[in-house]
């Protein structure tokens, strides 16, 4: 897919609730700010050539600064905004449907151009932090006690939450 902007604007936002362990100290992780409440923080921001921050910068903003950083991104682009809205409602539709595996944590990047603001935003899940340990779901073990595919798909109950924090920011935006 070719996608060429005048007026490129990124930005990569790291979602997940799941305790993790520092491969550091072997200590559970304290998440701070937007992240330990919504579960949802800015690793990187770019906007219109001019505008940009580090993780260093936005990864431990508090939920009020975290809107901020969103509303300065995305402006007054309400079509862009209910565009990624509707990304992030399909994104869910898959998880709940199709997808198998278990997400403790990914990065989430939009892309959209800022001299288009009828065009449909790029939002993709990137750097997916899962485990394998789930079967497969035509196998005999998971099925014979009667559990429904529905049933049997809360796993990312939690990170589909965080997802959701991020489309009500986004509404209210």
């Amino acid at each position: 897919m070719e996608f060429t902007t005048n007026f490129p604007s990124i930005i990569d936002i790291k979602i997940g609730n799941e305790k993790k362990i520092s491969k550091e100290t072997g200590q559970v992780k304290k998440f701070k700010g937007a992240f330990e409440s919504l579960g949802c923080r800015i690793m990187g921001i770019s906007s219109n050539n001019t505008y940009f921050k580090s993780r260093y910068e936005t990864k431990d903003l508090d939920e009020a600064k975290f809107i901020t950083e969103l509303k300065l991104f995305f402006g007054q682009n309400k079509n862009i905004i209910q565009g990624v809205i509707d990304e992030l409602k399909n994104i869910i539709s898959f998880l709940q449907n199709s997808f198998f595996q278990k997400i403790y944590f990914c990065s989430l990047l939009i892309f959209f151009d800022n001299s288009d603001k009828n065009k449909i935003p790029i939002v993709k899940l990137i750097d997916l932090d899962l485990t394998n340990n789930l079967k497969d779901m035509n196998n005999i073990n998971i099925i014979k006690d009667g559990n429904s595919k529905n049933e049997m798909n809360t796993h990312n109950k939690g990170f589909i939450s965080c997802i959701n924090n991020l489309i009500n920011t986004l509404n209210n935006l």
